[in-house]
């Protein structure tokens, strides 16, 4: 039973893999035993060149004191692919104020890949062994086997966000470097992105959202109604106030054209004048105009009710008043397909006597009507 320390070399690419073990010869057979197993000693032994070495042995040692040693030489070797720390001094690590942003870079394409760490040596080793992880970026350089690191910048002190923003200013500086995640993205940039693509999403989907609102409305009435009013009485003082300030903070010409605004709505409001409606010529106050238009018969909404309902059972007369012949249709859809004009005038013409094109309209009426 041999107590010590083993390295694992790759002959083509002089990649490293430090191991310890309290039985070596034992340890040896499960790292070439276990192919299937994504490790990092299984990328060296999986390409068929390589050399197994013992690098120290002992006799006498502790497992803590093992690990120790097994550190250093991983610390002292670059081309160390280990992943994990054999030993890690978690008060030092604590200590590190300090981070570096690095380069990754493909001798072969000429790829590049920017990142930070504070931890140079252990991120290293972290890429190394990202070669079975799909979603790393910086793995299409490591695959390829022939790259090599460089540091950009390095703060001796320096904390984690301030550290993320150094990282994005070298990405910006490379616009061809392979990351697809930005280090960092100022608060502002992430509201107007945000903004921007809920725009986009409301005009994509529109009918959708619409088709959402209302069936939320229907299941929770109830609720939305309560809120509403309780939202109401809440704020209710809040408001008031809110109102006041604002009206204290006009300036004279301001309130002025403020209470001229407000007497011209009382006046219309309790206005005597009579106007006419647009659509069927009816006469009224002028402050009942804005209901009227809600039952209007010749509004255009109303007379497409109108058509699709009680006008089916109407048929449509039309008179030529050059050769005096008539025409009589089944239904006013089929007379504005034939004559080409569409429901809301026909009916407009028939309502208001309106001859058009030497032609008179007039409905024909059912017997129960």
């Amino acid at each position: 039973m041999t107590i010590g320390i083993y390295q694992y070399r790759c002959n083509d690419t002089n990649e490293t893999y430090y191991g310890s073990s309290m039985n070596i010869g034992n340890r040896k057979k499960k790292h070439e035993c276990n192919k299937d197993n994504d490790t990092c000693s299984t990328m060296i032994i999986e390409r068929g060149n390589f050399t197994f070495t013992i690098l120290e042995t002992f006799d006498n040692i502790s497992r803590l004191e093992l690990r120790k040693c097994e550190q250093s030489y991983i610390d002292n070797d670059e081309m160390c692919i280990n992943k994990a720390t054999a030993y890690s001094n978690k008060r030092k690590q604590i200590e590190k104020k300090g981070g570096v942003v690095y380069l990754l870079k493909c001798n072969i394409t000429g790829e590049e890949y920017i990142g930070s760490s504070r931890d140079y040596t252990q991120r290293k080793y972290q890429h190394k062994c990202y070669k079975s992880i799909k979603h790393v970026k910086s793995k299409q350089i490591t695959e390829r086997c022939d790259y090599e690191f460089s540091i950009l910048e390095e703060r001796e002190e320096i904390n984690d966000l301030d550290l993320r923003i150094l990282e994005q200013s070298w990405i910006d500086k490379h616009p061809d470097c392979i990351n697809y995640q930005r280090a960092y993205i100022s608060p502002e940039t992430k509201k107007e992105e945000a903004d921007k693509y809920n725009k986009k999403y409301q005009v994509e989907n529109k009918d959708k959202i619409k088709v959402q609102r209302a069936g939320h409305y229907e299941n929770n009435k109830d609720r939305i109604k309560q809120e509403v009013k309780d939202n109401f009485n809440k704020n209710k003082e809040a408001n008031l106030k809110k109102k006041k300030d604002k009206y204290a903070s006009l300036t004279p010409e301001e309130k002025k054209a403020k209470h001229k605004h407000r007497w011209a709505l009382q006046k219309a409001r309790h206005s005597t004048e009579r106007v006419k409606c647009p659509h069927c010529y009816k006469e009224m106050f002028e402050r009942c105009l804005k209901k009227h238009n809600k039952v209007c018969q010749q509004q255009p909404s109303n007379i497409q009710h109108a058509t699709d309902t009680k006008l089916k059972s109407y048929t449509v007369k039309v008179a030529n008043l050059e050769d005096e012949s008539e025409i009589i249709y089944p239904s006013i859809n089929s007379a504005s397909a034939t004559l080409g004009i569409t429901p809301f005038k026909l009916t407009r013409y028939i309502r208001e006597n309106i001859q058009h094109n030497n032609m008179a309209f007039s409905f024909v009426y059912p017997n129960n009507q």
